[in-house]
């Protein structure tokens, strides 16, 4: 967020930016830097960087660009400035006064460069130009030049889907708590929507954002929720067709305290249409649903991950409507806490010192969370007689199997620990031996150098595991080396433009040679066009990729980023892209795609409005 507008100065002298902070300031607010050193015997005022009573002295002005090109120059507000070591960096809060500024740095030794980032002008966010250079140089005796950019307004129509006219009285949330887990609904939040009038809505980016796009929930009375994601850094005119919808009352019958109980609706997938806290309440109401069979669900845990049930009853919702509900809450079962401890076997050979054992609960904590707990080997007792031995702890744990990884290895067991405790729990790390790994592209036979092996202990069919360590390219040997307990281990590797691969093998004492084979990598990048307009891709749930030709789909994947998806595949054919619906716009055909070997395809996808 950005500090308040005031004089330049140090947040945190020794604050490491998280990696999303970092990223926005690569994203948001980077520059260029215009012009030679001044001619001797220059205007001091004129815009440079110099060394300034032992610290850093720059100063320049700023012009910011409307979405029609028009120039800026003499702006009020601020922005943010990082000198950047490494990782680290102190963030400075600048004043710009009529398109001018100036600060003064302390010195700080190796700095690599001056991040800038989440410029405010006239109250309004602004984002670098799409040609800036990417960090300012520490140079002395530069006129600086920082041009940015306001992006153009989001216009956005919420319209009746049946008829196609603009709603009257709509109701906005742009800020959800809860948005990962909801498809078409605010949850909490819609508590906190304002009635912004008729469509359409005309959409400013929010101040102090980092993200570059946001989900926007609106409905109006009579309608369900939709949503929409916008592009802030772009804006641009986006159609949002609203269902009729229904109301939910749902009395409590009993009574959870569990701080992590929730009550979610089910729809027709796995994923709640809307998630609240349940602790405490005993009566809610919930507006603006889709119609259509619901069931209501008291949990506790991950919605993902075999919730515990303390109750359910259907909802069926109907447009126009009220359903109302009586939900029977089961008390959850009481939480048992047991001792469990034993001996950690560590050959010597692997020489660690500093190391954790990292507990996970397969099964449902009873009181929510994620069921993880650790143990340091600075925790451990070392045996006099039993080098090799630790012995270990853990007085206050719930009953239940349990994934056990020792992370530096990538060693990882299953442990269970019955309802009366254990004390002589027994995890044994076999000896290390040398696993020498050539990756081979699959046509051509011929090795890759630049490719990424990774490794882990295999574990029962049940349990996917939760670490990987990298394998090292060995220069002499020319193969990747790594060291691994004998036993079953599972190696994958991935390379630029190449499908990922894996097989597990039998790690032995003596020689331990394989090869990898990969494959090619082929895909389809769609792209959404209205007109000349690229709309960007969201997180819309439900685009599918499939062969037609009776090829094996393996190693498929899906990345999303920058409003860009990418669907890749490991085989080549002939494929289905099957398009989402995409609000505002009519349903898109399935479309028919040959993949060529090694090949991401972009193929323009052109929407039509749905009024």
């Amino acid at each position: 967020m950005l500090e308040e507008h005031g004089p330049a100065r140090a947040i945190d002298s020794t604050e490491v930016l998280p990696p999303e902070k970092a990223a926005s300031l690569d994203s948001r607010a980077s520059v260029s830097v215009v012009g030679e050193a001044p001619a001797q015997g220059a205007s001091p005022s004129e815009p440079s960087i110099a060394k300034a009573n032992g610290g850093i002295g720059l100063s320049g002005t700023i012009v910011v660009l409307d979405d029609q090109g028009l120039e800026y120059p003499s702006e009020n507000g601020h922005f943010e400035m990082v000198p950047m070591s490494g990782h680290a960096g102190t963030v400075h809060t600048v004043d710009v006064v009529s398109g001018a500024w100036s600060v003064d740095l302390p010195e700080r030794a190796g700095i690599d460069s001056i991040k800038l980032g989440e410029f405010v002008l006239r109250n309004r966010p602004a984002f670098l130009l799409e040609d800036a250079l990417g960090s300012l140089p520490a140079v002395d005796n530069r006129a600086v030049l920082l041009r940015v950019r306001w992006p153009a307004d989001s216009l956005l129509h919420v319209r009746d889907r049946a008829s196609g006219r603009e709603l009257e009285h709509v109701m906005l949330v742009s800020d959800t708590s809860n948005s990962w887990s909801s498809i078409d609904h605010p949850g909490d939040s819609a508590r906190a929507a304002q009635d912004l009038g008729r469509s359409p809505l005309r959409l400013q980016p929010p101040v102090g954002s980092s993200s570059t796009s946001r989900d926007v929930y609106a409905r109006s009375p009579g309608y369900a929720w939709g949503r929409i994601e916008l592009d802030d850094t772009h804006g641009g005119e986006r159609f949002l067709l609203l269902d009729p919808g229904g109301d939910l009352e749902i009395q409590l019958v009993g009574k959870v305290d569990d701080p992590n109980a929730k009550l979610r609706l089910y729809g027709l997938d796995s994923q709640p249409v809307f998630e609240l806290d349940l602790s405490g309440q005993t009566a809610l109401q919930v507006s603006g649903l889709h119609a259509g069979e619901h069931r209501l669900v008291a949990e506790i845990g991950d919605y993902w991950d075999e919730p515990l049930n303390l109750g359910e009853v259907p909802a069926l919702i109907r447009a126009h409507e009220t359903c109302r509900v009586v939900l029977a809450l089961r008390a959850p079962p009481p939480i048992s806490r047991v001792r469990c401890g034993g001996t950690l076997v560590l050959p010597l050979e692997w020489d660690l010192d500093d190391f954790s054992l990292e507990f996970e609960l397969l099964g449902t904590p009873l009181g929510g969370g994620d069921g993880r707990f650790d143990i340091e080997s600075f925790d451990m007792e070392v045996s006099p007689e039993r080098p090799t031995e630790r012995k270990w702890t853990a007085p206050d744990v719930q009953p239940g199997l349990y994934e056990v990884l020792l992370r530096d290895l990538a060693f990882t067991v299953v442990l269970d620990i019955p309802p009366p405790g254990v004390l002589d729990a027994r995890i044994e790390v076999p000896a290390p031996t040398w696993v020498e790994v050539v990756c081979v592209d699959d046509s051509t036979g011929v090795a890759i150098e630049k490719a990424e092996v990774e490794w882990h202990f295999k574990l029962p069919e049940e349990v996917s595991g939760w670490s990987d360590e990298e394998a090292e390219w060995d220069v002499d040997l020319l193969c990747f080396r790594f060291r691994a307990p004998i036993g079953l281990v599972t190696i994958s590797a991935g390379c630029e433009g190449y499908a990922s691969t894996s097989k597990t093998v039998q790690v032995v004492q003596s020689e331990n040679k394989f090869e990898l084979r990969v494959r090619k990598q082929c895909g389809v990048k769609p792209v959404l066009r209205d007109g000349d307009t690229v709309i960007p891709w969201g997180l819309q749930a439900g685009i599918e990729l499939e062969p037609v030709e009776g090829q094996q789909n393996e190693h498929a994947s899906t990345t999303w980023g920058g409003g860009v998806v990418t669907l890749n595949r490991g085989e080549p054919g002939l494929y289905v892209l099957r398009i989402p619906l995409i609000p505002g716009y009519l349903p898109v055909p399935e479309q028919t795609i040959r993949l060529e070997t090694g090949v991401v395809t972009e193929h323009v996808v052109h929407l039509i409005r749905a009024q």
